[in-house]
């Protein structure tokens, strides 16, 4: 069995491919749940809501008690089976934002809070919807302001109050870039009043805190990020779903050598909702990132104690003082059907040349984006 098969029976048994995310329009906002429109007759039961369809597509991917929160997480973490936010977007495009609402009640019903009920994230979503984000950011694609939004959303679930988000204790920041860096948009000249806003926040605390004492004010300089422009790389990149780019722009932050695509996802861009096989397919399918042949590449999958114990399950001769790269050349010359079969198996990749420069640039404008996104949550 494929360790990509393994890795989908093993967290998500009876797993189901995630919906594609939908192009997108502007809001008009609705507080019942929409669905299509539907002839009635006396045989013809009610249309299914967009959640019960969704949660029929999710089949396999949830806790058994929770469906819509990761297997591998306990629920009170709030952690999504899966990525959410093309659903959000094709929602806001639908102007339902009772069904956004449902969802993320049952993204928080594991662990509400302490005495609390879910409806607490009603508010969070309707501040999250009407947020005047449109006034601080000029956006050349419809879609980056209603993606943005639904990060937003799905971030809401850790609650309390945005501004706090620039703390940076869930990076929410970063991910918000990595996920939109390769869109075309610029801060406009109000930009100047969030800012301000910002940096008072700022003050307020540091009267107490020292952590906000040694916190840096934001300027108008800051706001700035190099564009690379257009290029066949970003055209990919924005193809992928979100999740899929948090995934991209986690894994190349490794390096520029042998990635493993299922093993390089930390804990904060799992928490947006994360379906590992589906992403990882994604990114191979994109050409983005290329399968890796080397057998040097088991070294980034293996640590020193497995690839010595393949050796001697191999029968392999080395010794005790070889690197991890030795013993993987070693391993190759025994049995190079197995490397090969492992280095699919467990998504070994690496940059493809061809977009190594444009992935470079659009990392490094997703690390000058990060000040921008913390300001605006001051809208």
């Amino acid at each position: 069995m494929g360790f990509l098969n393994w890795f989908s029976k093993k967290f998500y048994p009876a797993a189901r491919p995630q919906a594609q995310s939908v192009s997108t329009s502007q809001i008009s906002i609705s507080e019942k749940p929409i669905v299509s429109p539907t002839i009635q007759s006396k045989t013809q039961p009610a249309p299914a809501s967009p959640i019960s369809i969704l949660e029929k597509q999710i089949t396999g991917l949830g806790h058994p008690e929770y469906p819509f929160l990761s297997q591998r997480y306990s629920p009170s973490s709030r952690v999504p089976c899966t990525d959410f936010t093309g659903f959000i977007v094709d929602r806001l495009k639908k102007g339902d934002k009772a069904s956004i609402k449902e969802l993320m009640r049952k993204i928080i019903e594991g662990g509400p809070g302490l005495g609390c009920n879910p409806e607490w994230i009603d508010g969070i979503v309707d501040e999250m919807i009407n947020a005047p984000i449109k006034n601080y950011i000029l956006f050349q694609d419809e879609k980056t302001f209603l993606e943005l939004k639904a990060l937003w959303i799905i971030a809401g679930k850790s609650g309390g109050n945005k501004q706090f988000w620039i703390a940076d204790k869930d990076r929410f920041a970063a991910l918000f870039s990595r996920a939109l860096c390769a869109y075309h948009f610029e801060p406009k000249s109000d930009i100047d009043r969030l800012i301000s806003e910002a940096n008072k926040f700022i003050r307020k605390f540091a009267e107490d805190l020292s952590f906000w004492k040694d916190y840096p004010q934001f300027n108008k300089n800051s706001m700035n990020a190099a564009d690379p422009g257009e290029s066949e790389c970003r055209q990919k990149i924005r193809s992928l779903s979100v999740g899929a780019r948090l995934h991209l722009f986690q894994s190349v932050g490794y390096g520029s050598g042998s990635i493993g695509l299922l093993d390089c996802s930390d804990y904060a861009t799992r928490s947006m909702g994360l379906y590992i096989p589906q992403t990882a397919r994604e990114i191979t399918e994109s050409r983005l990132l290329l399968p890796v042949d080397n057998p040097i590449g088991l070294s980034t999958v293996f640590m020193k104690n497995d690839l010595v114990s393949l050796c001697q399950e191999k029968g392999v001769e080395f010794r005790k003082s070889w690197n991890k790269d030795k013993l993987a050349a070693a391993l190759a010359q025994k049995d190079p059907e197995f490397v090969k079969t492992t280095l699919k198996d467990r998504c070994v990749v690496q940059v493809n040349p061809a977009y190594a420069e444009d992935i470079k640039a659009l990392s490094a404008r997703a690390e000058q984006l990060k000040n921008l996104f913390k300001v605006l949550c001051f809208a």
